[in-house]
Parts: C-alpha cells; sequence; structure tokens
C-alpha cells in the first residue's frame, strides 16, 4: 500500500517529492524552472494563491504551494490546502454513473425518463429520449441557462422539473453545448437509483475508499475541517475577497461542489491512471467502465477561447464528465473548474502515466490551465511555451471585441420611434417557469432588479431598454419592458448573455387588498 505523508507549512513555493510514505529531496531536477514560471504567473495575473501536484509512473512526484489562501492574514497555501474545484466535480458525477453501470442498476443508453419517470424537457422527444449519456457529454439540445439555478436556493429536484420549461437552441445530439443543469439531473439520477443522495454516494463509494477524508461539499465543511483558501476576483487590478457561494447553492453539488487539496486530488488522478485501482482497496470501478468515461462522445470547442486556434492543442472532444484533447502530439484527458472565486485544472496523459492537479483561488482567470501545461512540456522534454504572453494578447483581443459587442448592444436598444414608459410603470414582480421569479423597483429613473439572490442595478438606455450590473458577474444584463396590448408594461426580457436569446418574464397581477 502506497501511503503519503502530509506536509504543511512548509515555505511558499517549497516542493517536496512524496512517494512510498517518505519525503524526500526537493524534485526540482525534474521540473527545472517551474517555481519562477509559477511566481511569474501569479504575479502576472493577480493570484492570490495557487497549488498543484504532479502524477507520474503511479506516484505523487511533487507537491508544492505558493502565494496566500487568505489574503488579508498572509496565510500560506500548501499542498493541503482546500479550494473549490468547480466543474471538476463532474468527473465524480460520470465515475458515480460507471459504478451503477457496472452493477447493471443503470444503462447509459436506456431513457432517463426509465429511471425518473416524472423527467420533461420543453422539446418533448428529447424528454422522451434522453438517456444519461446525453446529459454527460452536453449534447441535450440545451444551451447553459445558468441563470436559473445561479443563486435560487432551490432544491435540485425543483431546478430538474424546470427543464420542462427550457428552450433548446439546437436540436438534440445535434451539438455540444455545456449545460450545468443537466449534471444537476445526473446527480438525481443517482439519487433515484442508488437510494443515496449524490453526496452520500460519492462520499462512501469514491471519497473515503480513496481516503479523501478531507474532501467535502460545501465551504461550511470546508471551513470546519480548516485550511481552506478564500475566494477572490480581480477589480480594478487587484485581487478583492467576495463571498462564498450561497450554501443553498448545494443543488448544484454533482455538477460543481466538491472542495478538495491538490494532495487528495492527486490520489483521484492515479485512480484513472490505474484504471479504476485504488492503493490498499483493489478495483473501486472496472477499468473499462471508467475508460467508457475518457471516451470521446461529441466534439466540443476549447472551453476558453483564448487558448484555441493554437496548434499544440488538437481535436477537442467531450467524453463522459472528461475533455479529451491532444497536447502536443500526446492525448490528454483533462477538466477545468471554475466557481465563485476559483479556477481549478486535472489532467492526465494515460498513456505517459502523468496527471497534474492545479487549484487557484482567483475567479475567473486561466493560471491553473497555463501552469499545467507548463508542467507538462517539462514532463515531455519539450521547449516550453510561454503561455502567458500568448493568453494575455488572447485576452486584451477578447476584451476590445467584447466591448464592441457591448456597444452593438447598447444601440440596438436605443429607439426613438418606441414610447417611453415612465419607471414606475415597471415597478413590480415578474415570472418566468423556469427562470423563477424578478422583482423590479425603481428610484429616479434608475431601476433594480433582484432575480432569484441577485440584485442588479442600472439606468434607461432608450425607451423601455435599461443596462443592469451586479458586482459578482462579468457582464450587463440588458433588460426591456414589453407592452401588453392594452398598451401597458406586461413583461420584461433580460438577455442574460450576448448573443443569446431574451427570456421573457410575465407580469405579475399585484392584487388589491379587498375593502373592509
Amino acid at each position: 500500500m502506497v501511503r503519503f505523508r502530509r506536509n504543511t507549512g512548509r515555505p511558499v513555493g517549497q516542493c517536496t517529492r512524496i512517494m512510498r510514505g517518505m519525503t524526500s529531496t526537493p524534485a526540482l531536477d525534474r521540473l527545472p524552472g517551474l517555481d519562477a514560471t509559477v511566481r511569474a504567473i501569479l504575479r502576472d495575473w493577480r493570484v492570490p494563491g495557487l497549488a498543484l501536484a504532479v502524477v507520474a509512473d503511479g506516484e505523487v512526484l511533487d507537491a508544492r504551494g505558493y502565494g496566500y489562501a487568505d489574503l488579508e492574514q498572509k496565510r500560506p497555501v500548501t499542498p493541503d490546502t482546500t479550494f473549490a474545484i468547480g466543474s471538476c466535480t463532474k468527473a465524480f458525477t460520470t465515475t458515480a454513473l460507471a459504478m451503477l453501470v457496472e452493477r447493471g442498476a443503470l444503462d447509459w443508453d436506456r431513457p432517463v425518463r426509465d429511471y425518473l419517470p416524472g423527467f420533461r424537457m420543453l422539446d418533448e422527444v428529447a424528454g422522451a429520449r434522453v438517456t444519461a449519456r446525453d446529459l454527460a457529454c452536453h449534447r441535450t439540445g440545451l444551451p447553459s441557462h445558468d441563470p436559473v439555478w445561479y443563486g435560487a436556493g432551490v432544491s435540485r429536484h425543483e431546478l430538474v422539473k424546470r427543464l420542462a420549461y427550457l428552450a433548446p437552441t439546437r436540436d438534440f445530439r445535434s451539438a455540444y453545448q455545456y449545460n450545468n443543469l443537466m449534471y444537476i439531473a445526473a446527480g438525481v439520477l443517482v439519487e433515484a437509483i442508488s437510494g443515496m443522495t449524490w453526496e452520500d454516494f460519492t462520499r462512501r463509494r469514491i471519497l473515503e475508499p480513496l481516503g479523501m477524508h478531507r474532501s467535502s461539499f460545501s465551504p461550511a465543511r470546508a471551513l470546519a475541517l480548516g485550511g481552506l483558501a478564500l475566494p477572490y476576483m480581480e477589480r480594478d487590478g487587484r485581487a478583492v475577497r467576495i463571498p462564498f457561494m450561497a450554501e443553498g447553492e448545494d443543488a448544484l453539488s454533482a455538477a460543481g461542489w466538491i472542495h478538495s487539496s491538490v494532495m487528495e486530488m492527486s490520489t483521484w488522478l492515479r485512480l484513472h491512471l490505474a484504471g479504476g485501482a485504488a492503493p490498499g482497496v483493489g478495483q473501486l470501478v472496472a477499468a473499462d467502465r471508467l475508460a467508457e468515461t475518457h471516451t470521446p462522445q461529441v466534439v466540443a470547442p476549447e472551453p476558453a477561447p483564448m487558448f484555441s486556434a493554437y496548434p499544440e492543442l488538437a481535436y477537442m472532444t467531450y467524453g463522459l464528465g472528461w475533455r479529451n484533447a491532444g497536447y502536443r502530439g500526446n492525448r490528454i484527458v483533462m477538466h477545468g473548474g471554475a466557481i465563485d472565486g476559483y479556477c481549478a485544472h486535472t489532467s492526465f496523459m494515460p498513456e505517459l502515466g502523468y496527471g497534474i492537479v492545479v487549484l487557484s483561488n482567483l475567479d475567473g482567470q486561466p493560471a491553473a490551465q497555463m501552469v499545467a501545461y507548463r508542467i507538462y512540456d517539462l514532463l515531455l522534454g519539450l521547449e516550453p511555451i510561454d503561455w502567458s504572453t500568448r493568453i494575455r494578447t488572447r485576452t486584451a483581443e477578447a476584451r476590445s471585441a467584447t466591448e464592441a459587442s457591448l456597444a452593438r448592444a447598447r444601440a440596438a436598444r436605443v429607439d426613438p420611434d418606441v414610447a417611453t414608459e415612465p419607471v414606475s410603470a415597471c415597478v413590480g414582480r415578474y415570472r418566468h417557469p423556469g427562470y423563477g421569479d424578478v422583482s423590479v423597483t425603481a428610484a429616479g429613473d434608475a431601476i433594480t432588479l433582484t432575480h432569484n439572490t441577485l440584485l442588479y442595478a442600472g439606468s434607461r438606455l432608450g425607451a423601455n431598454a435599461f443596462e443592469l450590473a451586479n458586482a459578482l458577474i462579468g457582464r450587463p444584463r440588458f433588460v426591456r419592458f414589453l407592452l401588453d396590448a392594452a398598451g401597458r408594461v406586461g413583461a420584461l426580457a433580460i438577455q442574460f448573455e450576448l448573443g443569446a436569446e431574451e427570456i421573457v418574464f410575465q407580469r405579475i397581477p399585484q392584487v388589491k387588498p379587498s375593502p373592509t
């Protein structure tokens, strides 16, 4: 049995080779120049803290911590520091499904409705035919619809019910469209078949057998266990502390709610590299069933556009909770994770036996992926690529393109031929059966809009159109108030993402109190 000694409290940037229960000399000889590269990335991208672990030949070759888990208290990151791993959670869900397939309790290609009789989608054909495989490889025809769950504070079962009211944008099984809601449904599927909550199943069948005892399913639990990195986002060129995602978001569990460390996640990677076998446990899941989750199912673009179109990254596809690609001529199985205040990267090269996990505590930046690619360059003995410079250029180009799109969106909403309603006429509550309720208040010519737990504020663009912003949401929301046949405000339309279809909320009639 291979045992790992936890190494905490080492100076920032110190590294250790960890293998066969012993702590040996630093592994700088295998990864020359990595410390300098990581420190430069943290400085240039203003990342408070980052941890990494490298697996090679079935062992943890290296684990390091950089920067701070808590900027204000100057608490350093170590390999045992816990981070939210975001969508890297999805592979845990598909491994749970693979275990159920191995037991004969689930067939990847039977309709979900056979296991969840109440499962419905707006596209009736898709609702009747969608399978666990479709959920897991994002080919249901639904776009993200993330505002349905973000900040909603409702149960996962309620979110699955709302699928019946969400419009597809592509034909069923015609294209890849990333969708967290379908992984929430996959978690409910695990519950229906196993008789356990997704959390209990994942803990008992995966985390505990692997010795991942400090991995958990909420910030509150991670804080209680100690060593949690605090979440940050960049504002005005500096990292600013932001709140943890609300505990009510545990409906998201199966899609992106695990909190873990690079040391425990390295054990997770070793399971996949070993074909489902774990030291001291044996075969946790059949090798062929686990390999199926790694197997490409649908062509999928690079999720971070700034990395796309480079020759080093090729044939992007999506499996079941894992993305497949070629990196500099070598197959790589990987997934990223991004959730409020955190970014993560997990990957492995199955043919070469390499695995890498990188966790960080800054929202919406590519540092984890850049660090992982630099490590692969070193492991492969190839000339390192300056991904930081490349991505900085791409990021600037993307920012300019976004600003141009925003300018066009604003101009399109200035219509002098539309009669302008007073702001007071827009005040009230509005409802969409899938997206829930919106409430609108007004002060002067400005409005405040609350959707789920998120508050947006802004002013009029033109006629009955407004531009609204939230401090945690990177892009503004565009809102139009729509008039009914009587010429009164009867609905509002929100464009949650640039280029996406507007979501129309119908006004809820105000019930006047009965005279006494």
